[in-house]
């Protein structure tokens, strides 16, 4: 009884006298201050609730305390529950895939249907569902390893996990084409295996698939021409559309459809899903505020419609429902003549679909006619490394748009509807000539502005500041360029323009006092 009194850093926070402390039923609770690494930090917890087996005797509790400062100097306490290893050595990776795919709160949700087949709800007509597959792939391949085992598994161990993973692929006909499978794969392990820190299967932070702790493959360390689509193809991918269906006796609306599709494609940026899930009433013309005009925005080419495509959350993204719609601006001219010429075909259906057959009904793919397509200007169709396929246009299109100096990255991923930058990474693919030429004009724009403040630097005032100096030399270049006349010149100019404006300024603080005075 004695050492229970001595005992620091462990007690109860009840009324009861201390001497009571072990009749009544109260919990224990546990205090302990890290001090390493730094800088220190303070923990209180309920052990009798942490730990998870009801109430604790003084001596239970001790044990407790110590199991919870271990966890706490390993980097490995999750507040939510004790991790009891002895109930969790013997289960296997095909158990935990199990229970994941089964849990309907912390998983996936998933049911077994009498055929045999695994479906999510909402996705039982869903042929692009991906995330049943992959654990299936996953299940196979690592059914008898225990979790326990695999959570203790280094770097290097981990990548020969998912080595063998690739490797049993490799012998049916869905093996890695593509190096960034290898980061689903390792994204879908990862899952599977904070649903097991959840669950408390394993330690709290010994996730070993995680971001950091596994080697991650990534875009650059592809080839950058693999999903770019040159204007000078995108030109032979139009003409072959009219070539294959123009004349055709059976499918004479194709060649127009298909047209249609491909403009869309690469003037929008937009997916294969969610182009053709547009029906006439998600379209409208962007209007004059508060109004309903249609507005015409000054470009370069002259005046012009837009077009703005709001689609609800249950059309989104191939067809799954992610829970977020979107809203696109069509603003090519090619693509506002297709927007402009489908809007007023089906301006009596608001249900029919702009890009599914001739009469507006619905279609989830047209991959085979694209093929036909692609096949005929030499492009060969796949996802291969060499290969090319309809989703490329997005790629081609948000490369082309990041290497315009005149967009930045927040700009191009508000444009295209992107919301992170490792997505916009992913989709952007940037030659190296072009970014050479890119620097090559900036680094030479820059020289010509270091130049112009040397010859200007008789010009400026002592008292002005970096953003004056900055504005006036802009101001100079800006002169020199549009009257040809030399930078001196045009110092004299705005210095003059300068000193009557602040002559006015003074005139006009003088005439306002005396007439406040009078």
């Amino acid at each position: 009884m004695r050492a229970m009194f001595e005992e620091r850093g462990l007690g109860k926070r009840c009324d009861c006298t201390r001497k009571f402390w072990p009749q009544c039923r109260h919990p224990w609770w546990g205090w302990y201050t890290r001090r390493f690494p730094p800088t220190k930090q303070k923990f209180r917890t309920n052990l009798t609730k942490w730990n998870q087996r009801g109430p604790l005797s003084f001596s239970d509790a001790r044990e407790v305390r110590k199991a919870w400062i271990t966890e706490i100097d390993a980097g490995t306490f999750n507040p939510n529950g004790r991790h009891h290893a002895e109930n969790t050595e013997q289960i296997t990776f095909a158990e935990l895939a199990y229970r994941y795919k089964t849990d309907e709160v912390g998983g996936l949700g998933a049911q077994q249907l009498p055929s045999g087949r695994w479906v999510r709800p909402g996705h039982e007509r869903d042929s692009k569902e991906s995330l049943l597959a992959m654990t299936a792939v996953l299940e196979r391949a690592w059914g008898q390893y225990r979790i326990a085992v695999m959570a203790k598994a280094l770097p290097a161990e981990a990548e020969r996990y998912l080595q063998e993973v690739k490797q049993a692929q490799s012998k049916t006909p869905y093996a890695w084409k593509s190096q960034t499978t290898w980061n689903r794969y390792r994204e879908r392990a990862s899952a599977i295996f904070k649903y097991a820190e959840r669950q408390r299967l394993i330690p709290f932070g010994s996730n070993p698939f995680m971001v950091g702790r596994v080697r991650e493959f990534t875009e650059f360390e592809q080839d950058v021409p693999s999903r770019r689509i040159p204007p000078s193809k995108q030109r032979e991918l139009l003409a072959a559309c009219e070539q294959l269906w123009a004349e055709s006796k059976r499918f004479p609306h194709l060649a127009e459809l298909m047209r249609d599709r491909l403009i869309v494609l690469f003037g929008t940026s937009i997916r294969t899903g969610e182009m053709l899930s547009i029906q006439r009433e998600h379209c409208s013309f962007v209007t004059e505020e508060g109004g309903e005009i249609a507005r015409l925005f000054n470009v370069d080419c002259g005046a012009r419609l837009m077009i703005r495509v709001c689609v609800p959350p249950q059309a989104t993204k191939a067809g799954k429902r992610t829970g977020k719609g979107f809203t696109r601006y069509v603003a090519s001219a090619d693509g506002v003549e297709v927007f402009r010429r489908k809007m007023q075909q089906f301006d009596g259906q608001p249900r029919a679909y702009l890009f599914g057959t001739q009469h507006g009904a619905h279609v989830r793919t047209f991959k085979r006619a694209a093929i036909q397509v692609f096949n005929a200007v030499g492009l060969k169709f796949g996802r291969g490394r060499g290969q090319f396929r309809i989703h490329d246009a997005r790629h081609e299109t948000i490369s082309a748009l990041s290497q315009s100096s005149e967009l930045n990255d927040a700009q191009v991923k508000m444009f295209t509807g992107i919301r992170s930058d490792r997505t916009l990474a992913r989709y952007r693919h940037l030659d190296n000539m072009d970014v050479a030429l890119l620097a090559a004009r900036i680094l030479d724009q820059r020289a010509t502005t270091q130049e112009a403040e040397l010859t200007l630097a008789s010009f400026m005032k002592k008292d002005w500041s970096v953003e004056e100096r900055a504005k006036f030399v802009k101001a100079a270049q800006a002169i020199a360029d549009a009257t040809g006349q030399p930078l001196s010149a045009t110092a004299e100019i705005l210095l003059q323009q300068v000193e009557a404006g602040r002559k006015r300024q003074r005139k006009h603080v003088i005439s306002s006092t005396s007439s406040g005075r009078s």
